[in-house]
């Protein structure tokens, strides 16, 4: 049988999490192929929207439920 110590509270787990954080040491610029690895000081936000319009890329299909009606899976496309 697996013994397992209680779960403790959020407080006391943020607490000892935060007490083993360590600062970054300081900054510096470095050429984005070197940046592999590393932590950024500040957020990367885009000045510009890329894409310009909403888009997603396809991952599935869509279907009405009248369509499939009446059918039996697995439906063929």
């Amino acid at each position: 049988m697996t013994v397992r110590a209680p779960l403790k509270s959020l407080d006391d787990a943020l607490a000892e999490l935060l007490a083993q954080a360590m600062p970054l040491a300081g900054t510096e610029s470095v050429n984005t192929f070197d940046a592999d690895g590393r932590v950024l000081a500040q957020a990367a936000i885009s000045p510009l929207q890329v894409p310009p319009q909403d888009n997603s890329a396809m991952d599935g299909y869509a279907l009405r439920c009248a369509d499939i009606a009446g059918g039996q899976p697995p439906f063929i496309l």
